[in-house]
């Protein structure tokens, strides 16, 4: 659908080729089937560049291998557009992404289905994670909410990876994550800013840890919620539950949520229990310059370590619940670094099977 349509309906396809919209402006998608199984050219069964205003609902599809790349394939791709709306749509991200927005002002990814029928969650060695909802370069104001996404490498993957291609004002609201084997939701700033991201009410439980990661020959992800970098996050009110199962490196965080890096972030008001071995709150490498981050009135049950505080500066530490630990809190620096404008106050450690605080170095 070229040439800049307008006012176009399309109801109850049955594709097995892929659906290209280019140019359009109020547009309604609704119901159907786009199922792409040959190596074509392009493997998206959906795909949307270039367009306002457009609605996509009800639909399901899947790609096939050997897409275009990670970051560029899936089922549903939305490609620099606005105002996109995708609804009550079942997906399976077997290959790369379910639902994939690049480059998106304003819109909703909402009551959608998103799993992969292909992957076992504790076979896979590699590096090469799929999502099942991406918000990726120079996407903002774009709300997720209310989804199912299961048995994929991140449930929820928020990442600025291109030079100049700021994300903004995105919300990961009320979703149930489950079954994946990279991380529950990743908040990510590579080459580029990751800005006021809201991450609130959501449930993740199962998070395998099951990446194996070549930088450092091991398995180091596994967190339910990771924040690298990100800058005015506000993490509040959700349920996090068995994280970093097969964990076995401490080089990405492996905590219930992690912190690397970034600054002005609040944590505050979840619930994250059953770490297997690894931390509740990992706040690591936070840096002397930028608002402070704070991670506050936050309940933690079942870790080694319930907060692990290492290397960083300008963080409060305030009013959270830890219990049934080895260590309630660890504060610690290796040679090169200080721990600075640092606040551990009016937290509660309790029933802790080893110390209650402990400062290193």
């Amino acid at each position: 659908i070229t040439n800049n349509a307008t006012n176009l309906n399309l109801n109850g396809l049955a594709l097995t080729g892929g659906l290209l919209v280019n140019g359009a402006t109020k547009m309604q998608i609704n119901g159907g089937e786009c199922y792409i199984t040959s190596n074509t050219v392009d493997l998206t069964p959906f795909k949307v560049i270039n367009s306002s205003k457009v609605h996509i609902s009800n639909v399901g599809g899947t790609a096939a291998a050997g897409g275009n790349g990670l970051f560029t394939s899936g089922a549903i791709v939305v490609i620099n557009s606005e105002k996109i709306y995708t609804r009550n749509c079942e997906v399976d991200a077997a290959n790369f992404s379910g639902i994939l927005y690049i480059n998106v002002t304003k819109g909703k990814i909402s009551g959608c289905d998103v799993d992969s029928t292909t992957v076992n969650p504790q076979t896979i060695v590699t590096n090469n994670t799929t999502s099942g909802i991406a918000l990726l370069d120079g996407t903002s104001r774009v709300q997720v909410s209310k989804n199912d996404v299961a048995r994929v490498g991140i449930g929820i993957n928020v990442q600025a990876i291109g030079a100049g291609a700021n994300l903004n004002l995105n919300s990961i609201i009320d979703n149930d994550i489950v079954e994946c084997y990279g991380y529950g939701i990743n908040v990510y700033s590579l080459a580029s800013l990751v800005i006021d991201t809201t991450v609130s009410l959501n449930r993740i439980f199962n998070i395998w840890g099951q990446v194996f990661n070549v930088a450092v020959s091991a398995y180091s992800h596994g967190a339910g919620i990771y924040l690298q970098n990100a800058r005015g996050s506000s993490v509040t009110g959700n349920i996090i539950r068995n994280t970093n199962i097969n964990t076995n490196n401490a080089s990405l965080v492996p905590a219930s949520i992690g912190m690397n890096g970034g600054f002005g972030n609040v944590v505050t008001g979840n619930k994250c229990s059953d770490g297997n071995g690894w931390w509740g709150l990992g706040i690591v490498n936070s840096p002397l310059a930028g608002e402070p981050s704070v991670f506050s009135n936050n309940g933690l049950s079942g870790f080694s370590i319930g907060v692990n505080l290492f290397d960083s500066h300008n963080v409060s530490v305030v009013g959270n619940s830890v219990k049934d630990c080895v260590t309630g809190f660890v504060g610690q620096v290796n040679t090169q670094t200080n721990n600075t404008n640092c606040s551990v106050t009016g937290n509660v450690f309790s029933k802790n099977t080893g110390r209650g605080m402990d400062f290193t170095n």
